[in-house]
């Protein structure tokens, strides 16, 4: 089995070490495994989708823009 190496921070080390018991290395095969389990269900959906990069700008704007006027308003009580 190949190996794999990546950095930590300091900070998220200690916390890492705070828990010997914890498989570490087992937590992290999962996490990449389901994080390339959602890349191959959004390439899927790539796949097929008609979509292009103009219309996911504008799709992405209006969800910005929708966002930021209910936070607006959940934090200012304003329509």
């Amino acid at each position: 089995m190949p190996n794999l190496t990546f950095s930590v921070s300091d900070e998220l080390y200690a916390m890492i070490r705070e828990h010997p018991e914890i498989k570490w290395s087992a937590i992290a095969r999962q996490a990449l495994r389901d994080y390339y389990s959602k890349l191959r269900k959004l390439d899927k959906l790539l796949k097929v989708s008609k979509l292009t990069s103009k219309d996911v700008e504008q799709i992405a704007d209006s969800i910005k823009k929708g966002m930021w006027k209910r936070h607006k308003k959940s934090t200012t009580g304003e329509p």
